[in-house]
């Protein structure tokens, strides 16, 4: 906020979070590779992968500064 000086940061001991926030973070990845000699000099090869990831959050909305008190 305009013409509000910005207070000390918080004790960095304390967290500010809401014991009911939840994040939850799955991650997956696949990839193959396949490779045929035809000959002596000539190689056929193919790569193929992919990845997917899904995130469930609930978060209260993030602290604002509101006056000089914080």
């Amino acid at each position: 906020v305009a013409g509000i000086d910005v207070p000390a940061a918080p004790d960095g001991h304390r967290n500010i979070s809401q014991p009911w926030e939840s994040s939850e973070i799955h991650d997956g990845a696949t990839l193959a590779r396949v490779a045929y000699d035809v000959d002596e000099n000539t190689q056929v090869f193919a790569h193929v992968g992919g990845g997917r990831t899904r995130v469930a959050r609930v978060f209260a909305i993030t602290p604002t500064i509101i006056n000089e008190a914080g």
